[in-house]
């Protein structure tokens, strides 16, 4: 009689209903854990510091207290269908960066860049998009009677109406990535006495104008190349503390706008599928 050999073969079984019994209180017990933590943190004032620490113990705790337990079989388990190679492979993706305009290599929800325009124009424009279409202003250095003290302020009004999370992307003559800001930021700095002082720095040109208007508004200097992974881009984002990187080509022109809670939301999407 011959021997047969068989190899081990992997068998994925449905996750069984005491698993996701067991696995939802679990979340449900991060939930208030969480909460709890949350209140702490707002009676002590420290939801500004703690940053995406905030965030993680609200939202993540709870899905990966779920997710320990009803996959806790391939989190054990380091392989190839792992929940730790997944990471791996999310780490090590390029970012998706949308695009800023219909030249560029077109994603979903492309970014329209604004220019400054009469505010007519800049109404008809905004008029023509979608509620669900992002938008990005560009400024440049070294205007001169280009930009107006109060209209800036009214003209990034109007726009974060369309975009709350705009960003304010500044370029030098080039159109190449100088700095960049929050749309928000800069305009609740020229809400006060910082319009003057604005308009000066960005008419002063560089370098000169950059330190002056950091004076303004807090600004990151940072950008993302291409092939950046999503790694790469959440390392970024923690040293500048910024929400918003933008992705720039290999001339350094601005081409995209990453946002950090859309790479956190695809990590928690990692982990929580099957």
């Amino acid at each position: 009689m011959a021997n047969i050999s068989t190899s081990p073969q992997t068998v994925s079984s449905p996750v069984s209903p005491r698993l996701k019994t067991a696995g939802l209180a679990a979340g449900i017990a991060a939930v208030a854990i969480s909460a709890l933590f949350l209140w702490i943190f707002v009676r002590l004032n420290l939801i500004e510091q703690l940053g995406d620490t905030a965030f993680i113990a609200v939202v993540a705790l709870p899905l990966i207290a779920y997710a320990l337990i009803v996959y806790s079989d391939r989190v054990s388990e380091v392989s190839a269908a792992g929940v730790a190679v997944k990471f791996e492979k999310f780490a090590n993706a390029e970012v998706d960066a949308r695009a800023t305009s219909t030249d560029a290599e077109a994603d979903i929800d492309s970014i329209q860049i604004i220019q400054k325009s009469s505010f007519e124009a800049l109404r008809r424009r905004r008029d023509a998009l979608s509620p669900k279409d992002k938008v990005a202003v560009t400024m440049r250095f070294g205007r001169r009677g280009y930009y107006s003290d109060r209209g800036v302020h009214d003209y990034l009004n109007v726009l974060l109406g369309q975009d709350a999370e705009m960003p304010v992307i500044f370029v030098d003559d080039a159109g190449c990535f100088v700095a960049s800001t929050m749309g928000t930021k800069l305009r609740d700095a020229l809400s006060g006495a910082e319009q003057t002082s604005f308009i000066q720095a960005i008419e002063q040109g560089l370098p000169g104008g950059l330190a002056a208007l950091s004076e303004v508004v807090a600004l990151t200097t940072t950008s993302l190349k291409p092939k950046t992974t999503n790694s790469q881009a959440l390392e970024a984002m923690l040293a500048e503390d910024a929400a918003v990187l933008i992705s720039v080509d290999e001339a350094h022109k601005p081409i995209g706008v990453v946002r950090r809670d859309a790479i956190m939301a695809q990590m928690l999407t990692t982990l929580a599928s099957g």
